[in-house]
């Protein structure tokens, strides 16, 4: 088996009384797309902020590319190679297209979380950074589009936007929370081809997502979570066809694929 990209040993985020992630163990080799699903509330948002350093954890270890990162602040685990998007896009309205993704890149390539002016920077950072942008917008078919704002642009679009913003610095690992939520089927299928196309290029990801037909045709391997555990994993047609999966997934006992 190869050395994890990613692992999780008992991994637990209370709030109060409510166990949002219980006991979490799993671990994510390189270069594989990984899915998580499971019924609203089970947890999975609350395990991927924790994995990203932006809840803390209540209990266990999380370890990174072989770095335990599991008291990191959000900016120190980015800058070990991990990316993220979030449920709601966020880009910055009053950037085009191409600031946008080079914002990122701009703060990734500073050592003081962003604070030093592009006006200090050599003309080989520059250059960097440029190529840096050029390549992600080539990689999610933006390039025709980078002079727009994404006010102008669908939905879809501004997705794509915000995944080439999260892989413009070459992440190890990216985690994405419901990447095709709210978009129409043609965009969906877009979007889950991007997502294989990465993983063929090397990069893991982890993936949250309600949409069934699309974890079960683009992803490596699945996670199922409920009640802030986890409930089974494995292949994704051979995981998602278990009757406990179905009932603890859909709410009832089902018959046939998702």
């Amino acid at each position: 088996m190869a050395e994890s990209m990613l692992s999780l040993d008992d991994v637990k985020v209370h709030f109060g009384g409510v166990r949002a992630v219980d006991g979490i163990s799993i671990a994510l080799e390189p270069g594989k797309l990984y899915g998580i699903v499971g019924p609203n509330g089970s947890g999975k948002t609350t395990l991927i902020n924790a994995i990203s350093r932006l809840v803390p954890l209540t209990d266990g270890t999380i370890t990174f590319d072989g770095t335990v990162v599991s008291r990191m602040r959000p900016f120190q685990v980015s800058r070990e190679g991990l990316a993220r998007t979030f449920q709601a896009v966020r880009l910055l309205p009053t950037l085009t297209v191409r600031d946008n993704v080079r914002v990122a890149v701009d703060r990734m390539r500073d050592g003081d979380g962003g604070r030093r002016g592009r006006w200090r920077r050599t003309p080989a950072e520059r250059n960097r950074a440029e190529n840096a942008t050029d390549v992600a917008l080539e990689r999610l078919h933006l390039t025709q589009l980078a002079g727009e704002y994404p006010e102008n642009l669908p939905f879809g679009t501004q997705r794509r936007v915000e995944i080439a913003r999260a892989i413009a610095n070459r992440p190890k690992l990216l985690l994405l929370d419901e990447p095709i939520a709210g978009m129409n089927r043609e965009e969906r299928t877009e979007i889950a081809e991007i997502m294989k196309s990465l993983r063929d290029d090397g990069l893991t990801q982890l993936l949250i997502e309600h949409d069934l037909r699309i974890v079960l045709s683009a992803c490596d391997h699945i996670f199922v979570m409920n009640f802030g555990k986890c409930v089974a994993d494995g292949p994704p047609r051979e995981t998602a066809a278990r009757p406990e999966v179905q009932e603890a997934y859909l709410g009832r006992k089902h018959d046939g694929g998702a």
